[in-house]
């Protein structure tokens, strides 16, 4: 029960897909090849075109990098994704190599070693950050290995049934939804470039060309983007994307806010006229390495982050105040869906992971502005609770029963937000293992959203507040606090995080960012808890130690009451939840019908 099946490549149809790629190395001189499943834009989750590693190996989780030299394949992967590449990789010839054991050397290793000196490891340019180039040339230098960003060689064997160009049409974010007019976007974004002394600015992230140009797209699932670059310079604001996507009406409102639309491929020439004098700002951990070398040898270069990274991330006082609607509807839609699951379980309906999922989804749709979901539901009953990215197969999933407990983590797309919640739905009577993992999730969760914290703390240091809970019982979870949030984005959204993974240059919280708050427990083969809202970064106390900062929650829905085991929470803990939940009320209730009302009263009547 609750096994996730997976679709077999086969060995013989990867193994010759590999054989033909050590044909194609052997022409062109390389000693071994290097193949992921990036597009040229550095996505967290790119088109179906662009997963070359997921075609060319079988395996389709989504972090893995396969290496291929002449006599071994060996793809690397994380603890999330182990049984699921056992299965896959099977027959295929590709060695899996378990990210973060302590005997698994990192791919640059196992390439040093594998490759003689001398020798070159080749790539696809395109499919390459110039970030993640520069550290793998930087590895292998040592070795005198040299690395070359070629052609796609994957791409000349994927020829027949390989996905096309996604040609999904793009249209316009209204501003009474956006906030912001366009031109005042490109005037805040050429305000950052005069600080660094750029003259041209070139934006390869997809979330941050929508966001610039007040555009939405259709080209990846749940992520409303197009694939398009933007260019900036003193004097012209280009927007490079197929002409076929652009309707008449939408191109002629681009020109009105002073944006040139020039076809996806004409950014390689104007990088390329580039000369003496011209000092192009680009994000290396966005820009691909083949563009970039597309840029005229006269121009000097800029690295640095997307310009529009921080003031995407900084959400205005019309989308904040469009973002509380949002939130409020989507909770609505969330009662709603726990109202249905708890009576249709406790009813004795067959139900599987997969009804669940589509139920929900159903109910986000009937909700005013919403645009679909915001990434795959993850509905785990049981033991399947315990895979932090565990999304039910097209079989359906486990069949849930009136006992245990279900993980759901979900959100919703709307015109005026993304949501991402995740509820913990406990039935029947919780073991007391249960109650204490939930409440000790619960705990965790309360410590952070009620924190007080100085403006500029580290998201390691923020991360520690909720952690701490934990360690204290002599518990943990293996993966971060908190995240950033898009706003009709990415539900993945940079600068914020709220993780023990260090970053040499962490990024402050600013007033008006929006992270998730997510602590949890998981017991392999046993269940999960995971108890998440969203929260908005907001000003405190301000006094001679400094700016003080706090959350906002900005979630609206119940969270289990069955769950929860009173004598392990303290006074101000009863607090903040019944506070809470008085709040739950006060949003939801004008959004329901009577007996939904009924509902919400008694799961979220004071403890």
């Amino acid at each position: 029960r609750g096994k996730r099946v997976w679709t077999l490549a086969g060995k013989n149809v990867c193994f010759e897909r590999i054989s033909r790629l050590r044909e194609l190395m052997a022409s062109c001189g390389y000693d071994a090849y290097v193949v992921s499943d990036a597009d040229p834009h550095s996505s967290e989750y790119p088109a179906g075109r662009w997963k070359a590693r997921s075609w060319l190996s079988g395996f389709t989780g989504s972090n893995g990098l396969l290496a291929v030299t002449p006599g071994e394949a060996a793809l690397w992967t994380d603890g999330r994704y182990y049984i699921q590449a056992e299965a896959q990789l099977a027959g295929a010839g590709v060695a899996l190599m378990r990210m973060g054991e302590p005997d698994t050397p990192a791919c640059p290793q196992w390439l040093a070693a594998s490759v003689r000196r001398g020798g070159t490891v080749g790539l696809d340019g395109g499919a390459f950050s110039c970030a993640a180039h520069g550290e793998l040339a930087d590895a292998l230098a040592p070795s005198a290995v040299g690395l070359a960003a070629g052609e796609d060689l994957v791409g000349r064997i994927w020829a027949d049934g390989r996905p096309p160009m996604p040609g999904a049409e793009i249209c316009l974010h209204p501003v009474r939804f956006a906030g912001t007019a366009a031109k005042d976007k490109i005037a805040a974004v050429r305000g950052e470039m005069a600080a660094i002394g750029a003259t041209h600015a070139v934006i390869a992230g997809l979330e941050d060309v929508a966001w610039l140009f007040n555009i939405r797209g259709g080209d990846i699932p749940r992520l409303p983007v197009a694939y398009a670059y933007a260019m900036l310079s003193g004097g012209r604001a280009a927007l490079y994307v197929d002409a076929a996507k652009v309707p008449g009406g939408v191109r002629a409102a681009l020109e009105g806010e002073g944006v040139t639309v020039l076809g996806y491929g004409e950014i390689e020439g104007d990088l390329g006229r580039l000369g003496s004098g011209a000092r192009l700002c680009y994000d290396p951990q966005k820009l691909n390495v083949s563009l970039l070398g597309k840029v005229g040898k006269g121009a000097a270069l800029a690295p640095a982050r997307e310009l529009t990274m921080k003031l995407k991330a900084v959400k205005s006082a019309a989308e904040i105040a469009n973002y509380r609607e949002c939130q409020a509807r989507d909770g609505a839609a969330m009662a709603k869906f726990l109202m249905w699951l708890e009576a249709a379980v406790a009813g004795g309906g067959r139900l599987r992971e997969l009804d669940v999922c589509d139920r929900l989804r159903e109910l986000r749709a009937a909700m005013p502005n919403n645009m679909g979901e915001s990434f795959t539901t993850i509905a785990g009953y049981g033991p399947n609770g315990a895979m932090m990215h565990y999304s039910p197969d097209e079989g359906g999933g486990a069949e849930i029963s009136d006992e245990g407990l279900m993980v759901v983590d979900s959100g919703g797309q709307y015109l005026d937000g993304t949501t991402d919640i995740t509820r913990t739905v406990v039935f029947g009577s919780a073991t007391d293992e249960q109650r204490r993992d939930f409440t000790m999730t619960l705990k965790a969760h309360i410590a952070l959203a009620s924190a007080r914290f100085l403006y500029g703390a580290p998201g390691g240091h923020l991360d520690s507040i909720a952690r701490k809970v934990m360690w204290d019982a002599a518990m943990d979870y293996k993966c971060g606090t908190g995240h950033g949030v898009g706003y009709y984005l990415s539900v993945h959204e940079s600068p914020p995080s709220l993780s023990m993974r260090m970053s040499d240059k962490p990024s402050r919280l600013e007033e008006n960012m929006i992270v998730s708050i997510e602590p949890g427990v998981y017991r392999a083969g046993k269940h999960g808890v995971r108890t998440e809202n969203l929260a908005r970064v907001a000003k405190d106390v301000a006094n001679e130690f400094g700016q003080f900062m706090r959350f906002e929650i900005m979630s609206y829905c119940p969270i289990s009451l069955r769950g929860i085991d009173e004598d392990m929470l303290d006074a101000k803990e009863r607090a903040w939840l019944n506070g809470y939940h008085a709040t739950v009320r006060e949003k939801l209730s004008p959004l329901l019908d009577e007996g939904e009302r009924a509902w919400l009263e008694l799961n979220t009547r004071p403890i």
